[in-house]
């Protein structure tokens, strides 16, 4: 739970204090059954709207459970079905017996001694007025590893390229909808300044080409990203696309993603140059050295970095590695060496390492099923090659004219085969029992 609150100094310890008081009165949390009841009917509605959102939203929302949770949606509200009044007293009173917690104060404080004395020792003083065990936070000593909910291990053998697990649903919207969406993510290893730059700078290079090659040349749609991703302690990242246009089921989608990443391959020389590297790198130390706007950036990202492995020396260690990197002399940090041999290891459709995952929502006005541009009929376990639709027409072209935004695509050949591991949706009751 995360409350925030701004305001004039003078009267923010009275306002928060007063706040600290109702959130720890149990008997004002417990409130009523009938209240009770319409909070869970609110929450079961939020979630049920879930399934109506842009496909690829819904595609972000599943390859979030599936990589993070051990449960998937239908699990999910199964448990607002399963939420009774008598155990959220149960849990409001062990709520209210123990607390474990951390406070960012920014802005008019004269230094950490004042803040303790208007903030954090009137909490004290009320959490032992009032019988409750706390415990302040101290985020330094975390030690625990970072890990995924799924993890996706290959099979001892599989030959190289390494295969993209493909989680496939239908979209809850009307046929009327025409929207199919695919999103591929690529994870690339554990959180550290010199990863997450570098990845950063890779798909940076890449981003811009990808929007124009597919929206514009292609004339895909408007929901065209490429996207660095962080979660959980690990970086990587991540391509959609999302497309009402005729024939751009949501696997064809897919193969498109992976035939850009096949011309990044073939033209990577020019797109990753050491002088579009070094500018690339100029504007990410830019805008890390950028003073902050306002005090709600400063407590935003001082809560973001309280539990952040590298905590609030996050943004001073990106500086210190961008400057290394710009020093020509050194020859240490982020090269063009060093971001070939990332794209290489885990973007590479040739890659033996690289580990994908793939979320494709189709359209219900689609004819597409598991056995037809799918090649899948062996179940989940199963390891299939999958040949390549060929390239729709681009159509009507769309937005910039800017030629070096553009990726030369190459169009599939017939005898152009894939290595696809399916994982349908709805038959995966149980990710952990997945796994």
């Amino acid at each position: 739970l995360r409350w925030s609150m701004e305001g004039p100094s003078e009267k923010l310890p009275s306002f928060f204090n007063s706040v600290v008081k109702q959130t720890l009165d149990v008997n004002g949390l417990i409130g009523s059954k009938e209240l009770f009841n319409t909070y869970v009917d609110i929450e079961r509605r939020k979630l049920e709207s879930i399934a109506l959102r842009q496909p690829y939203e819904i595609a972000d929302r599943l390859q979030w459970m599936t990589t993070k949770l051990y449960y998937n949606e239908q699990e999910v509200l199964q448990t607002v079905d399963d939420c009774h009044y008598e155990a959220y007293i149960a849990f409001v009173k062990a709520y209210a017996s123990s607390l474990f917690y951390s406070l960012v104060v920014v802005g008019n404080v004269v230094d950490d001694n004042e803040a303790a004395k208007r903030f954090s020792e009137p909490l004290e003083a009320l959490l032992v007025q009032k019988g409750i065990t706390s415990s302040r936070s101290n985020p330094v000593v975390r030690q625990q590893p970072y890990a995924t909910g799924v993890v996706l291990k290959r099979s001892e053998d599989v030959q190289t390229p390494a295969p993209i697990f493909v989680f496939v649903t239908k979209s809850s919207h009307p046929p009327e909808n025409l929207n199919s969406s695919s999103v591929l993510e690529l994870t690339f290893g554990v959180e550290t300044s010199l990863l997450r730059l570098s990845a950063e700078a890779m798909v940076k290079l890449m981003s811009s080409k990808f929007f124009n090659t597919l929206r514009t040349v292609e004339s895909l749609g408007y929901v065209v990203a490429a996207q660095l991703v962080r979660s959980n302690g690990r970086v990587g990242a991540r391509f959609l696309v999302q497309s009402a246009k005729p024939g751009a089921s949501s696997p064809y989608l897919l193969s498109r993603i992976i035939a850009f990443i096949e011309g990044v391959e073939v033209q990577w020389p020019t797109i990753c140059t050491a002088g579009k590297l070094e500018s690339v790198l100029q504007a990410m130390l830019k805008s890390r050295e950028e003073s902050f706007k306002n005090l709600t950036q400063v407590a935003q990202e001082s809560v973001d970095l309280l539990f952040h492995q590298e905590r609030f020396k996050r943004r001073q260690n990106d500086v210190e590695v961008l400057k290394q990197s710009l020093d020509k002399g050194d020859g240490r940090g982020i090269t063009v060496g060093a971001i070939t041999a990332l794209f290489k290891s885990h973007v590479s459709n040739s890659s033996g390492s690289r580990t994908a995952i793939a979320v494709a929502v189709e359209s219900n006005a689609s004819r597409v099923d598991d056995e037809a541009e799918w090649p899948f009929k062996q179940g989940v376990h199963s390891i299939q090659q999958w040949k390549l639709p060929q390239r729709l027409p681009p159509g009507e072209s769309q937005g910039s004219n800017d030629s070096d935004d553009r990726l030369e695509v190459p169009d599939f050949s017939n005898d152009s085969n894939f290595s696809l591991r399916y994982v349908p949706v709805r038959q995966v009751l149980s990710l952990s029992e997945w796994r």
